[in-house]
């Protein structure tokens, strides 16, 4: 008699038959018949892993690369959902954030059945749908069945820079003092460069102006700083500007003063004038004096 054989506990949909083919080899003599159970035992086998294979049926959702799909804001967002063996790919349907996308606003759906797929031509993205969840569901199969629905998608959204002014800054420096100008800037990725320009002109951080991607410093400012400043960043998704105008204030330097000595009949009317030859903003009010005394109408 042969010997007895051993084999593990196989944990597939032939395992059954398999223990009843080493059953057959213990008891039979015959080995033309060991060779022709063999056989059938390899051909089932085969068979049944063939089974295993067809009934994974899961659908799929494109594009996305280990579960993320990054876009950029403004882009048109295409979604393709493509059948599994044993899905019904006319019943796949797009869903987003575990809503059905047909009742977010109809979008483009067009079938693809040489490909057995569902293709959605969605509006276009926004920055607040970052962090969004997609899936396709095979809506012809029960809830209950596990290949029903595919992996999920998360959108990640870039978006180019803006900027926005920090409240409460002025741009009416006295000359002289230190000047700083902030602001704050939204983007995703953050700029990977930025630019500042004076009325056009480029402008580069020196000793005594600090520039950074949000914000502008200007020690000892002079009247010749004043002009239309011009911060724009960049990242992956675009550019975003924004500009302020700088008016540097400062005070009446010299006075045009009638010739110092005046002859004047008596009884004629005398007229002082008095005019500054340079200041910002223009002066509001004039003090004159006679011998060292304020003069006063009247």
């Amino acid at each position: 008699m042969p010997a007895q054989i051993a084999v593990p506990r196989v944990l597939s949909p032939t395992s059954s038959l398999l223990r009843i083919l080493v059953d057959r080899f213990s008891t039979e003599t015959s080995p033309i018949q060991i060779f022709k159970d063999l056989m059938m035992a390899v051909l089932i086998s085969f068979l049944g892993l063939a089974m295993i294979g067809s009934i994974i049926a899961v659908p799929t959702i494109s594009p996305g690369n280990l579960g993320r799909l990054k876009v950029i804001e403004g882009s048109p967002l295409v979604i393709t959902c493509a059948a599994g063996d044993e899905n019904n790919h006319v019943m796949l349907i797009l869903y987003w954030n575990g809503t059905e996308v047909q009742a977010m606003g109809p979008p483009k759906r067009t079938i693809n059945a040489t490909a057995r797929a569902v293709i959605y031509q969605l509006r276009l993205v926004a920055r607040s749908d970052n962090g969004s969840v997609l899936n396709c569901q095979d809506d012809s199969k029960p809830p209950s069945d596990t290949d029903r629905t595919s992996n999920t998608v998360t959108l990640i959204v870039s978006y180019a820079p803006s900027y926005s002014a920090v409240s409460d800054q002025s741009v009416n420096p006295v000359e002289g003092d230190t000047f700083t100008y902030r602001y704050l800037i939204r983007a995703d990725p953050q700029p990977d460069s930025f630019t500042w320009t004076r009325d056009t002109v480029p402008l580069s951080s020196t000793e005594r102006i600090t520039l950074t991607v949000d914000s502008i410093s200007i020690s000892s400012v002079s009247r010749s700083d004043s002009g239309v400043y011009v911060v724009t960043a960049s990242n992956v998704a675009g550019s975003g500007s924004a500009n302020f105008t700088l008016n540097v204030y400062f005070s009446p330097e010299f006075v045009t003063l009638p010739p110092k000595v005046q002859m004047l009949a008596a009884g004629s009317v005398f007229t002082f004038n008095c005019t500054p030859s340079a200041a910002n903003p223009p002066p509001s009010s004039y003090v004159f004096e006679r011998d060292g005394v304020n003069i006063t109408e009247g």
